[in-house]
């Protein structure tokens, strides 16, 4: 977890200090068989001391001497809305920087630049319920829980590492003791996210491609 300390001291250098809401770490399966891990810590504030939340996650694949390692930073704003999105990916001596973000005027503008000299810059409208996800990103799933309700809600995800936008239904199902609730996604994205008590991310599973990530237990 050192990495991501690192990087939260560097996002609320100019803020107040902020406060842990949730971390952890994913393993990350295909077809049963672990090919990554995931670490993740999302706390209060934002750069520069706004108000929302901010969410660091870094993936590596596999754990071990990794061929693909990535990092993510998603912020959003106090009322919940998405505000952007930094990945940062590292494979080989490839490094591909992203970044997607929504401006004042309510424009979702998209940045992408390599380490091969090449850059592309993407504008599209704002939408509302907009998410900012990332392949082989799994905890910026997180940002769907909140919008999932039981009569199923429209979602729009961004990808900036590829420039795809797509839409899904989030619809949430709480179990009758509050507990073993799911967030069943249906659409352009398939799959399901189960959430403790307190609606923090337990597992992801993913069928039609044999993906799941697992939180460890501490």
């Amino acid at each position: 977890m050192r990495h991501l300390v690192v990087a939260f001291a560097l996002t609320f250098a100019t803020g107040a200090e902020a406060q842990v809401l949730d971390q952890g770490t994913l393993v990350i399966k295909q077809g049963g068989r672990e090919i990554g891990r995931e670490e993740f810590v999302v706390r209060s504030g934002r750069t520069g001391g706004a108000t929302g939340t901010t969410m660091v996650t870094r993936g590596r694949f596999p754990a071990v001497a990794p061929a693909l390692s990535q990092e993510a930073t998603v912020e959003r704003k106090g009322d919940g809305s998405f505000a952007n999105i930094q990945i940062t990916r590292e494979q080989g001596a490839q490094v591909g920087r992203f970044i997607a973000e929504v401006t004042p005027r309510n424009v979702l503008r998209i940045h992408a630049s390599s380490s091969g000299g090449s850059e592309e810059v993407r504008e599209y409208p704002g939408v509302p319920r907009l998410v900012g996800l990332a392949d082989s990103a799994f905890a910026l799933y997180s940002a769907v829980v909140p919008l999932a309700t039981p009569g199923g809600e429209t979602i729009t995800a961004v990808y900036p590492d590829n420039g795809r936008r797509v839409t899904f239904s989030a619809r949430r199902v709480d179990g009758d003791d509050g507990s073993e609730s799911r967030i069943v996604m249906s659409g352009d994205i398939n799959g399901t996210i189960w959430l403790d008590a307190s609606s923090h991310i337990l597992r992801l599973e993913f069928p039609s491609v044999g993906l799941e990530a697992v939180r460890l237990r501490h």
